[in-house]
């Protein structure tokens, strides 16, 4: 089983920041265009779609600790077994799984203090959320923006934004709707900051439930979706980069 916490170098008990901030890193520094290898990018992009995701990251943890605990790992920095045994075999047992854990918690100390450090080096280039605010202060201060809802908000759902494409891209998701009206206002109040967003019907599940969804894209550059998140974020808009992998066609008759 992947150790996706070892992979992006951080600790098991790791708050969301620091896997994010961990794994812009990494993604920086073996981009594919940046020289890196592809194998290594594919592993750090599985790494992060797992443990970005609070609902997946609960699912992985409950399957990694039974996975340590059924091979007795020593890398494990919480021991989930009693011992139901007081003989002497067990009492040693104990000590080696202890010294085990102890040599774990030095290295992860020592790993993560050396990616505080990286983190550090690298904060400048990732903070671009300053020239976001300049741009959406100019696009939001003449008073033409309040006739610009009318022409972005359309009267109709847009299409399927993928159609065409093929490959890895990526979406910025706005949030989920459950009316058509809810996600134009939403889309309203968003132009008025200046950007741009679609609007995507889902069609009901078994249970009779639709939605709309609000989103900016796609983007086949990695690194722009995440600056544009940044940048929403910053300024109290919720955002979510989604990754989206379509095959390419079959040439297979």
């Amino acid at each position: 089983m992947k150790n996706y916490y070892r992979i992006l170098g951080i600790d098991i008990d790791a708050e969301h920041e620091e896997i994010k901030a961990a794994y812009r890193i990494l993604a920086q520094r073996f981009h594919p265009d940046k020289g890196g290898e592809a194998s290594e990018f594919r592993l750090i992009q599985e790494a992060y779609d797992i443990l970005g995701n609070p609902l997946t990251k609960r699912n992985y943890d409950h399957d990694l600790f039974d996975y340590l605990r059924q091979n007795q790992q020593s890398d494990i920095t919480v021991i989930t077994q009693h011992i139901e045994s007081s003989t002497s075999w067990w009492l040693w047992f104990s000590l080696i799984f202890a010294i085990g854990a102890i040599s774990f918690a030095g290295y992860a100390f020592y790993k993560n203090k050396e990616d505080k450090i990286t983190i550090v080096q690298h904060i400048q280039p990732v903070a671009s959320a300053p020239q976001a605010t300049t741009i959406v202060k100019k696009k939001s201060s003449p008073k033409k923006a309040t006739a610009k809802p009318p022409t972005i908000v359309t009267p109709s759902v847009d299409s399927n934004p993928l159609n065409g494409l093929s490959g890895t891209h990526y979406l910025v998701n706005l949030g989920s709707f459950s009316s058509l009206t809810a996600a134009k206002n939403k889309q309203a109040e968003l132009s008025n900051q200046g950007y741009r967003s679609k609007i995507q019907k889902i069609e009901a599940n078994s249970e009779g439930l639709g939605s709309y969804n609000l989103f900016m894209g796609p983007y086949s550059n990695q690194l722009k979706a995440y600056d544009l998140q940044e940048s929403m974020e910053a300024k109290n808009i919720e955002a979510k980069v989604e990754r989206v992998d379509i095959d390419l066609p079959s040439e297979d008759n």
